[in-house]
């Protein structure tokens, strides 16, 4: 599922950084926000599978790798999006 994940963790991440410099913001924030949910819906289907086929020890292995990058994406998702909404209306502002 890394073929799934990390394309959208990074287009997340994109997407956030594009909301501070253009026009639209909230599209761009709420398709990162989506992004970000399917990158982390992706690694749970992942662990479906391996508990399907039976690879428990798969799964005890990369658990908490998983969870840990699931963790960062989603937190320098957030970051990145509240700084862009951050420059989108101090920009208004001026």
């Amino acid at each position: 599922m890394l073929l799934v994940s990390l394309p959208f963790g990074l287009l997340a991440w994109t997407l956030a950084c594009l909301a501070a410099k253009k026009e639209h913001t909230a599209v761009l924030v709420a398709g990162s926000f989506t992004c970000c949910c399917i990158s982390a819906v992706s690694e749970l289907f992942d662990v479906k599978g391996r508990a399907f086929c039976g690879d428990y020890i798969g799964i005890e292995d990369t658990i908490d790798a998983v969870i840990f990058g699931v963790i960062v994406m989603m937190v320098v998702t957030v970051l990145l999006n509240f700084m862009a909404l951050v420059i989108k209306t101090s920009k208004i502002k001026e």
